[in-house]
């Protein structure tokens, strides 16, 4: 009996002990710098003060230089900051939990397979970056971004990031994945959640996707190099800014809806020359109330950064219906007689019919190019077309006439109920040249001055006393 008491002492006096250590932990909770020498988290003396590393409840860490270093344990902290371009922490497969503030201002975050959770927000400053390459990383906690973020596929696994909280991008969101790397996924509360962008968002060739509800904001800029998703079953998307297909890349938008709309201060445009598909959109969740401009973006430096141009003739083919509403807008730049695509821009609706409304915009580059004899199938549909352009309402014959900047066009709608059709633009007239009314206020000008100049020549001649029919040689002497 008594040594039983002894060894239940013992017990009691271990877990008292235990328990004031850990009291002890706590009240010795605080800032810890890194500082190195070394490259892991759970080093002591690789953080400053003594007594690190930060890993407990109360805990900061603070990364305000190199070297580079990686989480090997699971710490629960209260407090993250990094403020330095040399700075580098790699998360790979543990969990950094963080349930007050992380402030990422300057510096570089890799996550492969790791873990950022907690409760407290991770703000990401505009030179901060943080990057999630290979099997699925996970971020918990909100997100506040106006710095870069990144899912990038190196190898065959692919990249892949998901989010449990909704995402605003005040900054740049790129998803790059080279051709035969995999796919490079964001997904946000399993794809039921939403990213509004007021930024950038650049898929930079390969496979990309996003599962989400996705709203491009006035501003927002999404460029398509490569094969992207957007969406997610039973969401619905929608564009106030700028997408921009790049020639021969391809769009998949699904969900329960996307809709191409415009604002007071900004319009909606779609605008590209390679493959938009809403094919898994029902016919009424698509609409363009904004603008679609069939145009080859030109290549530019730096492209993630800004808007693609598109200022060449291109071909957009559009997958499934065509749905163009009252407010919306197609925009076609003709620079010659040709072919569809190189020469003129054309909008090819496949496994689809064209439901026509609002306004056909057409821009000619060089009139002095265009013969009547020149044909422009602007839009081709390959199951029927309905409706017509309010700029160029049909007569009995199903005829129009469309006037550009540098002429008018005769406009022939040929419908065949549920195959193919087309819009054609023919028998151009360019516009007679009219004196600008600068011109004439400029030559009414001159031939004043020249009568008044006469005038007063007379004057002064008849004024000095000199015979009259000298000073006006046009009149016969009295």
């Amino acid at each position: 009996m008594a040594r039983r008491m002894k060894l239940g002492v013992r017990l009691a006096l271990v877990s008292l002990f235990a328990i004031l250590l850990i009291s002890v932990r706590s009240v010795w909770a605080g800032a810890f710098t890194w500082q190195g020498p070394g490259n892991i988290w759970s080093a002591a003396g690789n953080w400053a003060p003594a007594g690190g590393p930060p890993n407990v409840a109360g805990d900061t860490a603070a990364i305000n230089s190199g070297p580079a270093l990686t989480l090997d344990i699971d710490p629960t902290i209260d407090g993250f900051s990094m403020n330095s371009a040399s700075a580098f922490l790699s998360i790979t497969n543990h969990t950094l939990t963080v349930n007050g503030p992380s402030n990422l201002m300057q510096g570089r975050v890799l996550m492969t397979g790791g873990t950022w959770a907690g409760t407290g927000t991770l703000s990401i400053g505009a030179n901060g970056f943080l990057t999630a390459t290979g099997p699925l990383s996970t971020i918990k906690n909100p997100i506040d971004l106006k710095g870069t973020l990144t899912i990038q596929s190196t190898n065959a696994v692919g990249g892949s990031l998901s989010l449990d909280k909704d995402l605003t991008n005040n900054g740049t969101i790129r998803l790059t994945a080279g051709e035969s790397n995999g796919r490079a996924s964001l997904k946000i509360n399993q794809g039921n959640g939403t990213l509004t962008n007021n930024g950038i968002v650049a898929h930079d060739g390969g496979h990309t996707d996003i599962s989400a509800s996705v709203v491009n904001n006035s501003g927002g800029v999404i460029n398509v190099t490569g094969d992207v998703v957007l969406g997610a079953f039973g969401t619905k998307g929608s564009n106030l800014g700028k997408i921009t297909i790049a020639k021969d890349a391809v769009l998949i938008l699904t969900g329960a809806s996307f809709v191409n709309d415009k604002t007071s201060a900004n319009t909606g445009t779609i605008v590209g020359a390679g493959f938009l598909d809403r094919r898994t959109i029902a016919r009424g969740g698509w609409t363009n109330k904004g603008v679609v401009k069939v145009g080859t973006e030109l290549p530019r430096q730096a492209q993630v950064l800004q808007a693609l141009n598109a200022d060449q003739p291109g071909l957009l083919t559009f997958m499934g219906d065509y749905v163009q509403a009252s407010s919306g807008e197609l925009d076609i730049p003709i620079d010659e007689g040709g072919v569809a695509g190189t020469d003129y821009s054309q909008l090819m609706v496949t496994q689809g019919a064209a439901l026509l409304d609002g306004l056909l915009t057409v821009t000619v580059a060089n009139p002095p190019a265009i013969s009547p004899s020149d044909i422009f199938t602007v839009l081709a549909a390959d199951s029927g077309l309905s409706g017509f352009f309010a700029n160029a309402p049909p007569d009995a014959n199903d005829t129009s006439f469309l006037a550009t900047n540098g002429g008018t066009f005769e406009v022939s709608y040929l419908r065949s109920t549920g195959g193919p059709s087309a819009v054609e633009l023919t028998n151009f007239v360019r516009a007679v040249p009219q004196p600008s009314s600068l011109h004439l206020l400029l030559s009414v000008g001159i031939v004043a001055g020249l009568w008044a100049l006469g005038r007063g020549s007379r004057r002064r001649c008849l004024w000095l006393g000199m015979d009259k029919a000298k000073c006006d040689p046009d009149q016969e002497p009295i």
